[in-house]
């Protein structure tokens, strides 16, 4: 069935909503666990030990600190952006009316993007899920392959950004 064929009155708007207090503990044991099994596959893989890992990460000087969180702030914030274009670009392919039928801005508290129109399940969780999978999966797994903690860290980062899309998609599977 094509998105042409979708008539709206014959589905059910869902509105998914996420208590505060069990989406922050939600994305706290999300974080935890992210950390927990990417950087100890990264130590198994790669031979090393959480101080050798320390050591590698940890910076040498006030400079070197700066300039990392510097690098570290830059990366985010372009990467937020990169990580909502990644929904609009996995949304567009199963819109009618291009961009037009997408919302894309900032709260006070994060950055979002909505389609409006309707879509199918596995049509709005490949556009869910592609950011982190494309931001933080693959780049956690290369890291763990060729042993670049900077780059797994870049991986971690946007694993535990896409935790509220992880958190909807796991909404979506409950709700069905």
């Amino acid at each position: 069935m094509k998105n042409d064929e979708f008539v709206p009155e014959n589905f059910e708007k869902v509105e998914l909503e996420f208590d505060k207090n069990k989406a922050t503990f939600f994305q706290l044991a999300f974080w935890a666990a992210t950390m927990l099994v990417f950087i100890t596959l990264f130590l198994l893989i790669q031979s090393i030990t959480p101080a050798e890992l320390f050591t590698i990460l940890w910076p040498s000087s006030l400079t070197d600190a700066l300039q990392r969180f510097g690098i570290v702030l830059v990366i985010a914030a372009v990467g937020i952006v990169v990580h909502e274009l990644l929904h609009a670009v996995f949304y567009l392919p199963y819109t009618k009316h291009g961009f037009k039928s997408l919302k894309i801005g900032f709260k006070l508290s994060h950055a979002y993007c909505e389609c409006t129109e309707i879509m199918r399940t596995s049509q709005a969780i490949v556009s869910l899920m592609a950011p982190m999978i494309i931001l933080g999966l693959i780049p956690a797994i290369v890291a763990i392959i060729i042993g670049n903690a900077y780059l797994l860290m870049f991986g971690i980062f946007f694993i535990v950004a896409g935790s509220s899309d992880t958190q909807i998609f796991l909404g979506i599977f409950k709700g069905s």
